[in-house]
C-alpha cells in the first residue's frame, strides 16, 4: 500500500491509497461511534437514489472503511471556477441540484447533513458525490438558508457573484411568497457562523 496524498480532517485519518495500482480511499476514524455511524448510512444509502462512493472494505478493529476513489473537483472548487467564468447561471444548477439532495435524504431517509462543508460533494460529470457521513445525522432538516451562508463566508467573503447566486436560489427555491424569510434565515446564520469565528 502506498499514500498518495492526505486529506484535509478535523475529526479522522483521510488519505488516497494505492493498492495493486488501483487508487482507494481509506478513512480511518478516531472514535467507534463515528465508524458505526457512517458504515450505517452507507448502507442505508448504497441502493437508493443517491451518488455516493463504493464502501469497498469496513475493518472494525482498526475503525477503518475503503472506499471507491471518486476523480472529480469538490463542489466548493467547482463554485470557484464558476465564480471566475463569471457563470452565474450554471452556479445556481449546482446549489439548486445540492438543494434537491438535501431534500431527497430529508423525505426518503430521513437524514440531513449537519455539517454543509461544499468540500463534502464531488462534482463528476453532471453527478453529485455525496462524501463524509459523519456530517450526516437524523431528522428531516433541510440546511438551505445555513449551506447559503457558509457559501457566501468563503473567500473571498461576500462577491456580488455569491450575492447573485445567493439570491437566485431563494427565489427558485421559494417562489416568491416565503423569499424574505429564507432571506433572513441566510444572514442570522451569517451572523452565528462570523460570530463563532471571533471567539
Amino acid at each position: 500500500m502506498i499514500i498518495r496524498k492526505r486529506f484535509n480532517s478535523k475529526r479522522n485519518r483521510v488519505s488516497l491509497i494505492e493498492i495493486d495500482k488501483h487508487l482507494y480511499v481509506e478513512k480511518q476514524f478516531n472514535q467507534r461511534n463515528d465508524f458505526m455511524d457512517e458504515c450505517k448510512v452507507y448502507s442505508l444509502l448504497a441502493n437508493g437514489e443517491f451518488y455516493l462512493p463504493k464502501l469497498l472494505k469496513k475493518d472494525e478493529n482498526n475503525l477503518t472503511i475503503h472506499l471507491e476513489f471518486i476523480q472529480g473537483i469538490t463542489l466548493l472548487e467547482y463554485l470557484e471556477e464558476l465564480e471566475s467564468q463569471g457563470n452565474i447561471e450554471i452556479a445556481v444548477q449546482w446549489m439548486m441540484k445540492l438543494f434537491s439532495v438535501f431534500k431527497a435524504l430529508s423525505h426518503y431517509v430521513s437524514y440531513h447533513y449537519s455539517d454543509v462543508n461544499l468540500r463534502n460533494f464531488i462534482v463528476k460529470g453532471d453527478e453529485l458525490f455525496l462524501l463524509d457521513f459523519e456530517a450526516i445525522k437524523e431528522g428531516e432538516f433541510i440546511p438551505i438558508a445555513k449551506t447559503l451562508a457558509y457559501y457566501l463566508l468563503y473567500q473571498p467573503v461576500k462577491t456580488s457573484f455569491k450575492m447573485e447566486v445567493v439570491n437566485q436560489c431563494i427565489c427558485q427555491w421559494t417562489g416568491d411568497i416565503k423569499k424574505d424569510s429564507l432571506e433572513n434565515e441566510v444572514w442570522k446564520w451569517i451572523e452565528k457562523i462570523e460570530q463563532r469565528r471571533i471567539k
